[in-house]
Protein backbone atom coordinates (compact mmCIF):
# COMPACT_ATOMS: atom_id res chain seq x y z
CA UNK A 1 0.00 0.00 0.00
CA UNK A 2 3.01 2.31 0.14
CA UNK A 3 2.75 5.01 -2.50
CA UNK A 4 -0.84 4.16 -3.35
CA UNK A 5 -3.82 6.47 -2.95
CA UNK A 6 -6.10 4.76 -0.45
CA UNK A 7 -9.79 5.55 -0.27
CA UNK A 8 -11.52 5.82 3.08
CA UNK A 9 -14.86 4.03 3.31
CA UNK A 10 -16.96 4.64 6.41
CA UNK A 11 -19.75 2.18 7.22
CA UNK A 12 -22.39 3.82 9.40
CA UNK A 13 -24.13 0.85 11.01
CA UNK A 14 -27.43 2.52 11.88
CA UNK A 15 -26.08 5.32 14.10
CA UNK A 16 -28.39 8.04 15.37
CA UNK A 17 -25.83 10.83 15.46
CA UNK A 18 -24.01 12.90 12.87
CA UNK A 19 -21.53 10.16 11.92
CA UNK A 20 -22.47 10.04 8.24
CA UNK A 21 -22.46 13.82 7.80
CA UNK A 22 -19.11 14.22 9.55
CA UNK A 23 -17.51 11.41 7.55
CA UNK A 24 -18.79 12.85 4.27
CA UNK A 25 -17.49 16.30 5.18
CA UNK A 26 -14.09 14.75 5.86
CA UNK A 27 -13.98 13.31 2.33
CA UNK A 28 -14.84 9.69 3.10
CA UNK A 29 -17.24 7.58 1.06
CA UNK A 30 -20.12 6.67 3.37
CA UNK A 31 -22.22 3.53 3.32
CA UNK A 32 -25.15 3.73 5.72
CA UNK A 33 -27.24 0.92 7.14
CA UNK A 34 -30.76 2.01 8.07
CA UNK A 35 -30.53 -0.16 11.18
CA UNK A 36 -27.69 -1.77 13.06
CA UNK A 37 -26.81 -5.11 11.47
CA UNK A 38 -23.76 -5.88 13.58
CA UNK A 39 -20.00 -5.70 13.01
CA UNK A 40 -19.80 -8.61 10.56
CA UNK A 41 -22.40 -7.11 8.21
CA UNK A 42 -20.74 -3.69 8.48
CA UNK A 43 -17.36 -5.12 7.55
CA UNK A 44 -18.82 -7.05 4.64
CA UNK A 45 -20.38 -3.83 3.30
CA UNK A 46 -17.08 -2.02 3.61
CA UNK A 47 -15.10 -4.84 1.97
CA UNK A 48 -17.48 -5.06 -0.97
CA UNK A 49 -17.30 -1.31 -1.51
CA UNK A 50 -13.48 -1.30 -1.48
CA UNK A 51 -11.60 -1.05 -4.76
CA UNK A 52 -8.17 -2.21 -3.61
CA UNK A 53 -6.74 -5.71 -3.27
CA UNK A 54 -5.75 -5.08 0.36
CA UNK A 55 -8.11 -3.43 2.82
CA UNK A 56 -7.72 -2.19 6.38
CA UNK A 57 -10.45 -2.51 8.98
CA UNK A 58 -10.30 0.04 11.78
CA UNK A 59 -13.15 0.49 14.27
CA UNK A 60 -14.31 3.93 15.32
CA UNK A 61 -13.00 3.41 18.87
CA UNK A 62 -9.51 2.52 17.65
CA UNK A 63 -6.68 5.08 17.51
CA UNK A 64 -3.74 4.06 15.27
CA UNK A 65 -0.15 4.91 16.19
CA UNK A 66 2.71 5.96 13.96
CA UNK A 67 4.03 3.33 11.57
CA UNK A 68 1.50 0.65 12.51
CA UNK A 69 0.23 0.08 8.97
CA UNK A 70 3.63 -0.23 7.29
CA UNK A 71 4.63 -2.93 9.78
CA UNK A 72 1.49 -4.93 8.99
CA UNK A 73 1.57 -4.54 5.22
CA UNK A 74 5.16 -5.80 5.14
CA UNK A 75 3.84 -9.27 6.08
CA UNK A 76 1.82 -9.42 2.87
CA UNK A 77 5.04 -9.79 0.93
CA UNK A 78 4.52 -13.47 1.73
CA UNK A 79 1.74 -14.63 -0.65
CA UNK A 80 0.61 -17.25 1.87
CA UNK A 81 -0.34 -14.53 4.37
CA UNK A 82 -3.91 -13.33 3.87
CA UNK A 83 -4.36 -11.29 7.06
CA UNK A 84 -2.26 -9.69 9.79
CA UNK A 85 -3.33 -7.91 12.96
CA UNK A 86 -1.61 -5.43 15.30
CA UNK A 87 -1.51 -5.38 19.07
CA UNK A 88 -4.69 -3.75 20.39
CA UNK A 89 -3.75 -2.00 23.64
CA UNK A 90 -5.81 0.22 25.93
CA UNK A 91 -3.33 2.58 27.59
CA UNK A 92 -4.39 5.64 29.52
CA UNK A 93 -4.45 8.82 27.49
CA UNK A 94 -1.39 11.07 28.02
CA UNK A 95 -1.77 13.23 31.10
CA UNK A 96 -4.81 11.33 32.36
CA UNK A 97 -4.85 9.16 35.47
CA UNK A 98 -8.13 7.62 34.38
CA UNK A 99 -10.90 6.07 36.42
CA UNK A 100 -10.89 2.57 37.86
CA UNK A 101 -12.34 1.02 34.71
CA UNK A 102 -9.76 2.70 32.45
CA UNK A 103 -6.86 1.75 34.73
CA UNK A 104 -8.02 -1.85 34.91
CA UNK A 105 -8.46 -2.04 31.13
CA UNK A 106 -4.97 -0.62 30.60
CA UNK A 107 -3.53 -3.71 32.25
CA UNK A 108 -6.16 -6.30 31.33
CA UNK A 109 -7.70 -5.45 27.97
CA UNK A 110 -9.50 -8.49 26.47
CA UNK A 111 -8.23 -7.53 23.02
CA UNK A 112 -4.54 -7.27 23.95
CA UNK A 113 -2.83 -10.50 22.90
CA UNK A 114 0.56 -9.67 24.35
CA UNK A 115 4.03 -8.63 23.17
CA UNK A 116 5.14 -11.72 21.24
CA UNK A 117 4.63 -12.13 17.46
CA UNK A 118 3.02 -15.37 16.33
CA UNK A 119 1.37 -17.30 13.56
CA UNK A 120 -2.31 -17.56 14.48
CA UNK A 121 -3.65 -21.08 14.97
CA UNK A 122 -6.53 -22.56 16.99
CA UNK A 123 -5.11 -24.16 20.13
CA UNK A 124 -1.93 -22.07 20.11
CA UNK A 125 -0.98 -19.21 22.42
CA UNK A 126 -2.45 -16.77 19.86
CA UNK A 127 -5.54 -18.61 18.68
CA UNK A 128 -7.37 -15.67 17.07
CA UNK A 129 -6.92 -11.97 16.30
CA UNK A 130 -9.59 -9.30 16.79
CA UNK A 131 -10.80 -7.41 13.74
CA UNK A 132 -10.97 -4.07 15.57
CA UNK A 133 -7.86 -3.37 13.48
CA UNK A 134 -6.95 -5.79 10.72
CA UNK A 135 -5.15 -5.79 7.38
CA UNK A 136 -6.58 -8.40 5.03
CA UNK A 137 -6.66 -9.27 1.37
CA UNK A 138 -10.12 -8.19 0.21
CA UNK A 139 -10.98 -11.55 -1.38
CA UNK A 140 -10.79 -13.22 2.06
CA UNK A 141 -12.86 -10.72 4.09
CA UNK A 142 -15.91 -12.98 4.26
CA UNK A 143 -17.34 -12.52 7.73
CA UNK A 144 -20.46 -14.39 8.82
CA UNK A 145 -23.22 -11.77 9.35
CA UNK A 146 -25.16 -14.20 11.55
CA UNK A 147 -22.56 -13.74 14.30
CA UNK A 148 -23.02 -10.67 16.49
CA UNK A 149 -19.93 -11.55 18.52
CA UNK A 150 -16.98 -13.79 17.61
CA UNK A 151 -17.19 -12.99 13.89
CA UNK A 152 -13.44 -12.36 13.79
CA UNK A 153 -12.64 -15.65 15.54
CA UNK A 154 -14.82 -17.51 13.05
CA UNK A 155 -13.17 -15.84 10.05
CA UNK A 156 -9.63 -16.48 11.29
CA UNK A 157 -10.35 -20.14 12.04
CA UNK A 158 -11.91 -20.64 8.60
CA UNK A 159 -8.91 -19.04 6.91
CA UNK A 160 -6.39 -21.09 8.89
CA UNK A 161 -8.45 -24.24 8.35
CA UNK A 162 -8.31 -23.62 4.60
CA UNK A 163 -4.50 -23.56 4.71
CA UNK A 164 -3.93 -19.79 4.69
CA UNK A 165 -1.60 -17.93 7.03
CA UNK A 166 -2.75 -15.30 9.52
CA UNK A 167 -0.19 -13.44 11.62
CA UNK A 168 -0.11 -11.37 14.79
CA UNK A 169 2.40 -8.50 14.77
CA UNK A 170 2.65 -6.71 18.15
CA UNK A 171 5.33 -4.32 16.86
CA UNK A 172 2.38 -2.55 15.23
CA UNK A 173 0.18 -1.04 17.94
CA UNK A 174 -3.23 0.59 17.96
CA UNK A 175 -5.07 1.99 20.99
CA UNK A 176 -8.59 0.89 21.84
CA UNK A 177 -10.91 2.86 24.09
CA UNK A 178 -12.60 0.94 26.92
CA UNK A 179 -16.37 0.84 27.24
CA UNK A 180 -17.85 4.11 28.58
CA UNK A 181 -19.79 2.59 31.50
CA UNK A 182 -19.68 -0.42 33.80
CA UNK A 183 -22.90 -1.72 32.26
CA UNK A 184 -21.41 -1.57 28.76
CA UNK A 185 -18.21 -3.16 30.09
CA UNK A 186 -20.14 -6.13 31.55
CA UNK A 187 -22.27 -6.41 28.39
CA UNK A 188 -19.10 -6.60 26.30
CA UNK A 189 -17.68 -9.47 28.36
CA UNK A 190 -21.02 -11.28 28.37
CA UNK A 191 -21.21 -10.92 24.58
CA UNK A 192 -17.75 -12.39 24.12
CA UNK A 193 -18.73 -15.47 26.11
CA UNK A 194 -22.10 -15.82 24.36
CA UNK A 195 -20.38 -16.48 21.03
CA UNK A 196 -18.90 -19.78 22.28
CA UNK A 197 -21.88 -21.99 21.41
CA UNK A 198 -22.28 -20.58 17.90
CA UNK A 199 -18.56 -20.90 17.25
CA UNK A 200 -18.59 -24.46 18.58
CA UNK A 201 -21.29 -25.37 16.07
CA UNK A 202 -19.23 -23.92 13.22
CA UNK A 203 -15.92 -25.35 14.46
CA UNK A 204 -16.62 -28.65 16.26
CA UNK A 205 -14.14 -29.63 18.93
CA UNK A 206 -12.13 -26.40 19.02
CA UNK A 207 -13.92 -24.96 22.03
CA UNK A 208 -14.04 -28.00 24.28
CA UNK A 209 -12.02 -27.58 27.48
CA UNK A 210 -8.89 -29.68 27.21
CA UNK A 211 -8.89 -33.09 28.89
CA UNK A 212 -5.79 -32.19 30.90
CA UNK A 213 -7.51 -29.09 32.25
CA UNK A 214 -10.44 -31.19 33.47
CA UNK A 215 -8.04 -33.66 35.07
CA UNK A 216 -6.32 -30.90 37.04
CA UNK A 217 -9.64 -29.50 38.28
CA UNK A 218 -10.80 -33.00 39.26
CA UNK A 219 -7.54 -33.65 41.14
CA UNK A 220 -7.82 -30.39 43.07
CA UNK A 221 -11.46 -31.17 43.86
CA UNK A 222 -10.51 -34.65 45.06
CA UNK A 223 -7.80 -33.21 47.25
CA UNK A 224 -10.32 -30.75 48.71
CA UNK A 225 -12.61 -33.60 49.77
CA UNK A 226 -9.84 -35.45 51.63
CA UNK A 227 -9.27 -34.09 55.10
CA UNK A 228 -6.70 -36.68 56.12
CA UNK A 229 -2.97 -36.45 55.46
CA UNK A 230 -2.92 -39.83 53.74
CA UNK A 231 -5.26 -38.59 51.01
CA UNK A 232 -3.07 -35.58 50.33
CA UNK A 233 -0.01 -37.84 50.18
CA UNK A 234 -1.72 -40.12 47.64
CA UNK A 235 -2.72 -37.21 45.40
CA UNK A 236 0.77 -35.73 45.67
CA UNK A 237 2.35 -39.07 44.82
CA UNK A 238 0.13 -39.44 41.76
CA UNK A 239 1.09 -35.94 40.58
CA UNK A 240 4.80 -36.62 41.10
CA UNK A 241 4.49 -39.97 39.33
CA UNK A 242 2.78 -38.30 36.39
CA UNK A 243 5.59 -35.73 36.10
CA UNK A 244 8.24 -38.45 36.34
CA UNK A 245 6.56 -40.58 33.67
CA UNK A 246 6.12 -37.64 31.30
CA UNK A 247 9.73 -36.58 31.85
CA UNK A 248 11.03 -40.08 31.09
CA UNK A 249 8.98 -40.34 27.90
CA UNK A 250 10.10 -36.92 26.71
CA UNK A 251 13.75 -37.66 27.52
CA UNK A 252 13.60 -40.74 25.28
CA UNK A 253 12.15 -38.64 22.47
CA UNK A 254 14.86 -35.99 22.86
CA UNK A 255 17.42 -38.73 22.25
CA UNK A 256 20.93 -37.45 21.69
CA UNK A 257 20.42 -33.86 22.75
CA UNK A 258 22.68 -32.44 25.47
CA UNK A 259 21.36 -33.49 28.90
CA UNK A 260 17.99 -34.79 27.68
CA UNK A 261 16.82 -35.55 31.24
CA UNK A 262 17.25 -31.98 32.44
CA UNK A 263 15.66 -30.54 29.29
CA UNK A 264 12.76 -32.98 29.53
CA UNK A 265 12.15 -32.10 33.19
CA UNK A 266 12.17 -28.36 32.44
CA UNK A 267 9.73 -28.80 29.55
CA UNK A 268 7.46 -31.07 31.62
CA UNK A 269 7.34 -28.65 34.55
CA UNK A 270 6.61 -25.77 32.20
CA UNK A 271 3.82 -27.78 30.60
CA UNK A 272 2.33 -28.60 34.00
CA UNK A 273 2.47 -24.93 34.93
CA UNK A 274 0.54 -23.98 31.81
CA UNK A 275 -1.96 -26.75 32.56
CA UNK A 276 -2.52 -25.35 36.05
CA UNK A 277 -3.04 -21.83 34.70
CA UNK A 278 -5.42 -23.18 32.05
CA UNK A 279 -7.34 -25.11 34.68
CA UNK A 280 -7.65 -22.01 36.85
CA UNK A 281 -8.93 -19.87 34.00
CA UNK A 282 -11.34 -22.53 32.77
CA UNK A 283 -12.68 -22.94 36.32
CA UNK A 284 -13.44 -19.22 36.53
CA UNK A 285 -14.67 -18.63 32.97
CA UNK A 286 -16.46 -21.89 32.12
CA UNK A 287 -17.35 -24.00 35.17
CA UNK A 288 -18.03 -21.24 37.70
CA UNK A 289 -21.73 -22.17 38.30
CA UNK A 290 -20.93 -25.86 38.78
CA UNK A 291 -18.14 -25.19 41.24
CA UNK A 292 -20.17 -22.58 43.11
CA UNK A 293 -22.90 -25.18 43.65
CA UNK A 294 -20.50 -27.99 44.59
CA UNK A 295 -20.17 -27.00 48.22
CA UNK A 296 -16.84 -26.84 50.02
CA UNK A 297 -14.79 -28.78 47.40
CA UNK A 298 -16.00 -26.49 44.62
CA UNK A 299 -15.35 -23.39 46.70
CA UNK A 300 -11.82 -24.56 47.43
CA UNK A 301 -11.23 -25.17 43.71
CA UNK A 302 -12.39 -21.63 42.98
CA UNK A 303 -10.13 -20.28 45.71
CA UNK A 304 -7.21 -22.15 44.14
CA UNK A 305 -8.24 -20.80 40.72
CA UNK A 306 -7.99 -17.24 42.07
CA UNK A 307 -4.41 -17.62 43.33
CA UNK A 308 -2.77 -17.02 39.90
CA UNK A 309 -4.54 -13.65 39.78
CA UNK A 310 -2.49 -12.49 42.76
CA UNK A 311 0.67 -13.47 40.87
CA UNK A 312 -0.57 -11.63 37.77
CA UNK A 313 -1.08 -8.47 39.80
CA UNK A 314 2.35 -8.76 41.44
CA UNK A 315 4.14 -9.20 38.09
CA UNK A 316 2.17 -6.62 36.07
CA UNK A 317 1.82 -4.06 38.88
CA UNK A 318 -1.17 -2.31 37.22
CA UNK A 319 -2.38 1.10 38.37
CA UNK A 320 -5.06 -0.70 40.40
CA UNK A 321 -4.77 -1.98 43.97
CA UNK A 322 -4.74 -5.71 44.63
CA UNK A 323 -8.24 -5.91 46.13
CA UNK A 324 -10.05 -3.98 43.35
CA UNK A 325 -7.97 -5.81 40.74
CA UNK A 326 -9.08 -9.20 42.07
CA UNK A 327 -12.71 -8.08 42.35
CA UNK A 328 -12.74 -6.75 38.78
CA UNK A 329 -11.08 -9.88 37.42
CA UNK A 330 -13.65 -12.08 39.14
CA UNK A 331 -16.45 -9.86 37.77
CA UNK A 332 -14.80 -10.00 34.33
CA UNK A 333 -14.67 -13.80 34.38
CA UNK A 334 -18.18 -14.09 35.81
CA UNK A 335 -19.66 -11.89 33.07
CA UNK A 336 -17.87 -13.94 30.43
CA UNK A 337 -18.99 -17.22 32.05
CA UNK A 338 -22.60 -16.02 32.18
CA UNK A 339 -22.36 -15.35 28.45
CA UNK A 340 -20.98 -18.84 27.80
CA UNK A 341 -23.82 -20.52 29.68
CA UNK A 342 -26.57 -18.32 28.24
CA UNK A 343 -25.23 -18.90 24.73
CA UNK A 344 -25.12 -22.66 25.28
CA UNK A 345 -28.71 -22.66 26.57
CA UNK A 346 -30.02 -20.51 23.71
CA UNK A 347 -28.22 -22.58 21.08
CA UNK A 348 -28.86 -25.94 22.79
CA UNK A 349 -25.19 -26.69 22.30
CA UNK A 350 -23.16 -27.51 25.41
CA UNK A 351 -19.90 -28.46 23.72
CA UNK A 352 -17.96 -25.49 25.21
CA UNK A 353 -18.72 -26.86 28.70
CA UNK A 354 -17.75 -30.50 28.14
CA UNK A 355 -14.07 -31.55 28.21
CA UNK A 356 -12.46 -33.43 25.34
CA UNK A 357 -13.01 -37.17 25.65
CA UNK A 358 -10.17 -39.71 25.51
CA UNK A 359 -9.56 -40.92 21.98
CA UNK A 360 -10.88 -44.39 22.82
CA UNK A 361 -14.27 -42.96 23.83
CA UNK A 362 -14.84 -40.56 20.96
CA UNK A 363 -17.37 -41.44 18.32
CA UNK A 364 -16.08 -42.18 14.90
CA UNK A 365 -17.13 -39.60 12.37
CA UNK A 366 -17.95 -40.40 8.73
CA UNK A 367 -14.77 -41.25 6.87
CA UNK A 368 -13.10 -42.77 9.91
CA UNK A 369 -11.90 -39.54 11.53
CA UNK A 370 -11.94 -39.79 15.31
CA UNK A 371 -13.01 -36.72 17.26
CA UNK A 372 -11.20 -33.43 16.97
CA UNK A 373 -7.80 -32.05 17.80
CA UNK A 374 -7.11 -30.99 21.38
CA UNK A 375 -8.65 -27.52 21.61
CA UNK A 376 -7.49 -24.39 23.40
CA UNK A 377 -8.89 -25.25 26.81
CA UNK A 378 -9.00 -21.68 28.02
CA UNK A 379 -8.91 -19.55 24.86
CA UNK A 380 -10.64 -16.22 25.26
CA UNK A 381 -13.00 -15.32 22.47
CA UNK A 382 -13.14 -11.59 22.20
CA UNK A 383 -14.71 -9.77 19.30
CA UNK A 384 -13.88 -6.31 18.06
CA UNK A 385 -17.30 -4.91 18.87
Amino acid sequence: MRGQCAEVVVVDDGSRDATSAEATAAGARVIRHDRSRGPAAARISGARAARTEVIVFCDCDVRPTAGWLDRLVAHLGDPAVVAVAPRVASPLRPGSRGGLRERYEAGRSPLDLGPWPAAVRPGSWVSYVPSAALVIRRAYAEFDPALRFGEDVDLVWRLVGAGHSVRYEPAAVVHHDPRPSWRAWAHQRHGYGSSSAQLARRHPGLLRPARGVASVVAAVGLLATRRDRAGAVVVGALAAGSVALSTARLARRLGRTDRPGRAALALTVRGRRHALLAAAETSRRTWLPLLACAGTPGHLVLAAAALPLVHDWWVARPAVGLAPYLLLLVADDAAYCTGVWSGCLLQSNFEPLVPTLPASLRRRRPGGVIGAATPPGFARLPSSV
